[in-house]
């Protein structure tokens, strides 16, 4: 509507030629303001392999809440482990296997769980374990 008006106006009071400077000045189009810069990128997706190793962290670090336990505590909650054996160092394995086949986005595989619980023999209560798997 501005435009409208100073064209008018400037065709009245000056001619043709000033009309054509009016309207070039005044009613064009303003330029672009500069866009803003692209954020940086932020930090890499995890992946596959980065998620499984923080997951297998996990659940290692949960199973330290057994180390002190009396093995009858841990075979009340596990049930009789898989087998037991005794190493060494004279402590006495307890191990619990779990496997199956489960299926996932690239089809059906095997999944496969041991997890060791380094028992002291003298006093039957969990000192460590170890994890494969799972």
């Amino acid at each position: 509507m501005i435009c409208k008006q100073a064209t008018a106006t400037a065709l009245q009071s000056t001619g043709p030629a000033l009309l054509l400077v009016t309207i070039l000045a005044g009613c064009a189009a303003a330029p672009p303001l500069p866009s803003a810069p692209a954020p940086a990128p932020g930090p890499a997706a995890p992946t596959a392999a980065d998620v499984d190793a923080q997951r297998r962290a996990a659940f290692s670090k949960s199973l330290d809440s057994w180390h002190g336990a009396k093995t009858a505590e841990l075979q009340a909650k596990l049930g009789l482990p898989t087998s037991k054996t005794t190493q060494a160092d004279g402590k006495l394995v307890y191990v619990y296997a779990k496997s199956a086949k489960v299926s996932g986005p690239a089809g059906p595989s095997n999944f496969s769980c041991v997890v060791r619980y380094l028992v002291d023999e003298k006093t039957s209560r969990v000192v460590g374990h170890q994890v494969e798997g799972c």
